[in-house]
């Protein structure tokens, strides 16, 4: 390796874009953009956590309303048989 290169080299026409010269990598300088990006998939993963939690509530709901429902129609039947 030639240790005279810089370790990054601008891209050309991009000013938040370095080339990395031993890895040939392209690297974003952009550092609020950086904490953007961090941020948005914070947001989605909260998200998707939140959709998860609100689906298991919603399957709990219906599983109590399945078994109300059930209970009532036990109490039907028994109410009906002795009458």
């Amino acid at each position: 390796m030639n240790t005279n290169l810089p370790k990054y080299v601008q891209i050309e026409n991009e000013k938040n874009l370095v080339r990395d010269t031993f890895s040939m990598g392209v690297i974003n300088t952009n550092h609020v953009a950086l904490l953007d990006a961090r941020r948005r998939k914070q947001e989605a993963l909260n998200k998707i956590a939140e959709d998860r939690r609100k689906d298991l509530e919603l399957n709990t709901l219906r599983k109590d309303v399945s078994e109300l429902k059930s209970m009532v129609m036990q109490l039907l039947e028994k109410n009906n048989a002795n009458s």
